[in-house]
């Protein structure tokens, strides 16, 4: 492993999470040299409790929820600001293999011009749930996760994603307009279009609960899932109104087989306030 590596972990009222995330980071071999804990403005007592269990991790506490990207970049900036070569974003849904460090800086050292790298994130009984990433189809609004090497992914699933820190001064870190959910495939367009490369470590298996924040199928998850779709598709979609609408008709449909009333639901939502407001805007001007 070639450089200083500063791990990033966001809290949020989590403390429960947290805590034992951070004893599994702390035994990977090797593990990260400097470990920053951003806490999203949680009113439970859990920055105080990550503080005092880790006294060595540093612990920034923000005044609100910024949401992930803005979080998330508040922590990349004292990790670059301490001299770290290499900045790994961490969710405390994961389950890392001791190795999981070594697996992925291995992976980065193979090309200098490698912005990013992330494993191959499983589900719990073993089957793959994201070869490092997903695919975005730009005319249908539909992403979906890469399942094998065979396809080179479009971005890479901040869930567990060491990005390099060179990359990061030259093209920026996360749009902060991004909430929660998307701002991980702005930046990886973003990377690619800058001539850097994503790269999937593939002897490395991470266990990944996705959706465990908000919970998977919940209206919360997909409403802010379809905002952040339709702000990304306003940027990169030739025609983003006919993407949104038939990627809003897809899910729709296969909520309805599933019987996931929520989820429909949270989408809608999303859609309807966009709707608001392009209204809002074309009567005021």
């Amino acid at each position: 492993m070639n450089g200083r590596v500063s791990a990033v972990v966001l809290s949020w009222n989590d403390a429960e999470c947290v805590l034992p995330f951070l004893e599994r980071l702390h035994a990977l071999d090797p593990r990260p040299d400097h470990v920053i804990v951003v806490d999203n403005g949680s009113i439970d007592g859990s920055p105080d409790r990550i503080a005092q269990a880790f006294p060595t991790c540093e612990v920034l506490r923000l005044d609100g929820n910024r949401g992930f990207a803005g979080a998330a970049n508040r922590g990349i900036e004292i990790a670059l600001d301490g001299g770290a070569d290499l900045v790994w974003l961490l969710n405390t849904d994961l389950s890392l293999p001791c190795d999981a460090l070594a697996a992925l800086t291995a992976a980065s050292d193979l090309d200098p011009r490698c912005g990013m790298v992330a494993p191959v994130l499983v589900e719990p009984d073993g089957a793959v749930q994201a070869w490092g990433g997903g695919r975005v189809n730009l005319w249908t609004g539909m992403s979906r996760h890469v399942e094998s090497k065979a396809e080179q992914p479009h971005y890479l699933s901040a869930a567990c994603l060491l990005l390099r820190a060179t990359m990061l001064r030259e093209i920026g870190l996360f749009d902060e307009s991004y909430f929660f959910y998307w701002e991980d495939v702005e930046l990886g367009f973003r990377a690619r279009d800058c001539g850097w490369s994503l790269a999937v470590a593939e002897d490395c298996r991470v266990e990944h609960r996705e959706g465990s924040t908000l919970g998977r199928w919940s209206a919360a998850r997909w409403q802010l899932l379809f905002t952040g779709l339709e702000r990304f598709l306003r940027a990169r979609a030739a025609m983003p109104t006919l993407a949104l609408a038939l990627r809003l008709l897809q899910h729709s449909a296969a909520m309805t087989r599933h019987r996931r009333w929520q989820a429909m639901r949270g989408a809608w939502l999303a859609a309807t306030k966009h709707r608001q407001a392009r209204w809002s805007e074309y009567r005021r001007g």
